[in-house]
C-alpha cells in the first residue's frame, strides 16, 4: 500500500528529493515562481515527477530538468 505524501512547501520538496533543504535549493525552487507558476503547482510537479528528479540528483543538468518538469505539469498563473 502506498502512503499518501503531502508536499506543501519547498522543504517538502528537497525532503522528497533528498535534497538538503538548504537556502541556495530553497532559492532555487522560488525562483521557478518568476517564470510564472506558483508555490503548489511547483510542489506537485516535484512530487509527481520525483523518481525521475532523483535519478538526475548530482548532475549538472538538475535544476534544467526541476525547470521543464514544472513547465510539464504546472499552470501558469496569470498575473491580474
Amino acid at each position: 500500500m502506498l502512503a499518501r505524501i503531502l508536499v506543501n512547501s519547498y522543504e517538502d520538496c528537497c525532503g522528497i528529493l533528498s535534497l538538503p533543504a538548504s537556502e541556495t535549493n530553497i532559492d532555487k525552487l522560488k525562483s521557478i515562481e518568476r517564470l510564472g507558476y506558483n508555490k503548489k503547482g511547483i510542489c506537485y510537479s516535484v512530487w509527481k515527477e520525483n523518481r525521475m528528479l532523483s535519478r538526475l540528483r548530482g548532475k549538472e543538468n538538475f535544476w534544467g530538468a526541476v525547470v521543464n518538469v514544472v513547465k510539464a505539469n504546472a499552470f501558469l498563473v496569470k498575473n491580474k
